[in-house]
């Protein structure tokens, strides 16, 4: 009795070693692809066999769900049947023309652009492809008598599927400079551009219709589009972490209390006027061996009413002796006026060891949009000054 093949009802898988994920092996009648069912969860790779009067075969080329998500493989039927017919093609258009004379100088093809193409582009026995886009004809070019040249309609060996044809001038694509070879295919219905020597291949290849962004590090397994899907889900996902919207060149505008974010601005600028605000409420300063006065601090009048230091003094020549307090001054200036008065006080004075000399004070200078109020030192014998300016409160 003969050996029995081995029957797998409906299909099988082939998993990865240690795994549950793996190409598929299925098979039906109709095209594969929207079942809702194992042909859409297949795994890409995977091979459906349709049982149809050729044997036709498919491979899932991307992943998820519909019949766009898997590709017909070809057979060798597929590939003999593919003819290049050795017609001297001059032109492709997409307008439909008619047998007869034409005057290609008073009347150019509808879709070519400058230069246009003339009677001395053809010789006899030329062709030029009619109606792409729409219905096909081949035209055999049968006199030529500037500025016109004469058409007839090929009826002998009209076009038939399968062909293939070099298209020395492809009329349909733009510019001019992109109007050149093309391999076309005819598919019995459509005249379709398969090739091209100037392909503008930004606006050439497209995306598909499962394109979805996507996530993680591009690698050497990725498609373009899946590269490019990659791309875009990082973007996206940079934006929602920055809290800003696709396409937005800056911040936009703040809302709150603070007053030093200037709206509308990049992350840069934002960042920096963040550091110059947290600089100018903790900033600290430091003089050594200051005798005469010596300006430690300043802040410009136009901007600020009022600040606060912490000030400490130590001599020079026996840092043991201290002296820390804490100074807070005004202005009466604003920004249409100058200041001309200040006021201010000290308090929270400490100090260790015996006193020595020093006088502090807070003073104006300048005028106009440069005016400061600023805080100055100086000592009879050498000391060293270390000041943090603790706060301030704008105009």
């Amino acid at each position: 009795m003969a050996r029995d093949l081995f029957d797998i009802e409906r299909g099988g898988k082939i998993s990865d070693e240690n795994g549950d994920g793996g190409i598929s092996l299925l098979k039906g009648t109709g095209v594969p692809g929207g079942d809702a069912g194992d042909q859409d969860a297949a795994d890409v790779g995977s091979k459906y066999f349709q049982q149809d009067s050729i044997g036709s075969t498919y491979t899932k080329k991307t992943a998820g769900s519909g019949a766009d998500k898997w590709v017909k493989d070809a057979t060798l039927d597929d590939l003999l049947s593919l003819s290049f017919r050795d017609e001297s093609v001059v032109a492709g258009t997409g307008e439909a023309l008619s047998a007869g004379v034409r005057d290609l100088t008073a009347t150019p093809f509808s879709d070519d652009e400058t230069p246009f193409l003339d009677s001395s582009d053809f010789v006899i026995g030329d062709y030029i492809i009619s109606g792409i886009g729409g219905t096909v004809k081949l035209f055999e070019v049968t006199a030529v008598s500037a500025p016109d040249i004469t058409l007839v309609e090929e009826t002998s060996n009209p076009l038939t599927a399968g062909d293939n044809f070099i298209v020395k001038n492809y009329l349909p694509d733009s510019p001019d400079e992109q109007e050149k070879q093309a391999l076309v295919n005819y598919d019995g219905a459509v005249l379709n551009k398969i090739g091209d020597v100037n392909w503008d291949f930004a606006t050439g290849i497209n995306l598909s219709s499962g394109y979805t962004a996507a996530s993680g590090n591009i690698t050497s397994a990725d498609t373009v589009e899946s590269a490019i899907e990659k791309v875009d889900g990082n973007n996206d996902a940079q934006d929602t972490a920055m809290g800003i919207s696709q396409g937005d060149t800056n911040f936009g505008s703040y809302v709150g209390p603070q007053t030093h974010l200037t709206n509308n601005t990049t992350a840069k600028a934002g960042i920096q006027e963040n550091a110059d605000a947290i600089f100018g409420l903790d900033a600290q300063f430091t003089q050594n061996s200051v005798t005469t006065k010596q300006l430690i601090d300043s802040l410009l009048v136009d901007d600020y009413r009022s600040v606060t230091w912490q000030v400490d003094l130590t001599l020079a020549s026996d840092e043991s002796r201290v002296r820390s307090f804490i100074i807070r001054a005004m202005h009466d200036g604003k920004t249409t006026a100058d200041a001309v008065n200040v006021d201010d006080t000290i308090y929270s004075k400490l100090k260790f060891g015996a006193s020595f000399n020093k006088t502090v004070t807070v003073e104006l200078s300048g005028s106009a949009g440069t005016q400061t109020i600023g805080l100055n030192v100086a000592a009879s014998s050498a000391i060293n000054v270390r000041a943090q300016r603790v706060s301030r409160v704008a105009i």
